[in-house]
């Protein structure tokens, strides 16, 4: 009897084992199957990261360029400055100078000696 209820037991304490190295194998291929998962959601960010990286350096490419085309609008505006002013010069000197002319010519349209 004593035999039997050991056999019993040890049976039992077999199927025990055998149930819980079966939940385990179980267990263990869940946890293989998250770390796939896992590597390709990892995979997917990286991707993703590399893809953000690549705009983020195109932005930079396009702001160097905006920023040297406006040093060169910049510095046309400056010249176009300096130009008008040169210009702006030029017409006033044009204009005192017809206004002299006028003045001498109505001096002189007046003095009947100098016709």
């Amino acid at each position: 009897d004593s035999i039997a209820k050991r056999a019993a037991s040890e049976t039992q304490r077999g199927n025990d084992a055998e149930h819980k190295a079966t939940e385990m194998g179980r267990s263990l291929a869940e946890a293989e199957r998250r770390v796939d998962e896992l590597r390709k959601e990892m995979d997917t960010v990286m991707k993703r990261a590399s893809a953000a990286e690549l705009r983020v350096d195109d932005a930079e490419r396009r702001a160097g360029e905006m920023e040297t085309s406006l040093a060169e609008a910049e510095q046309k505006m400056a010249e176009l400055q300096k130009e008008n002013g040169e210009a702006k010069s030029k017409v006033s000197g044009l204009e005192q100078a017809l206004r002299k002319a006028q003045e001498e010519v109505i001096s002189r349209a007046a003095d009947p000696r100098q016709l």
